[in-house]
């Protein structure tokens, strides 16, 4: 090969080596972004918890909720089963 064409590969050869570290420069990036996110969520959500009646109200509040659906389609089977009982 002629002395051009090599310094032309390896040209190429550096490019594409720069490239590759700029993406993976990027990609790194990215995920600190993401670490970064996910962390400040993980603090919020901790210190929602921590708060006298902080997040765990809305959850009593379902739990409350959920219970009284509970008994009340439980007390209309109740109801509908009474009813068939009594039909035979």
């Amino acid at each position: 090969m002629s002395k051009e064409v090599v310094e032309y590969v390896e040209l190429i050869e550096t490019r594409e080596r720069a490239r590759k570290a700029s993406r993976s420069r990027d990609m790194l990036s990215a995920l600190k972004d993401r670490v970064v996110t996910l962390e400040e969520s993980r603090g919020m959500l901790k210190r929602g918890l921590m708060k006298p009646g902080g997040l765990t109200n809305g959850l009593q509040s379902m739990k409350e909720q959920l219970r009284d659906y509970m008994l009340e389609s439980l007390s209309s089977i109740k109801n509908k089963l009474t009813d068939r009982d009594d039909t035979l």
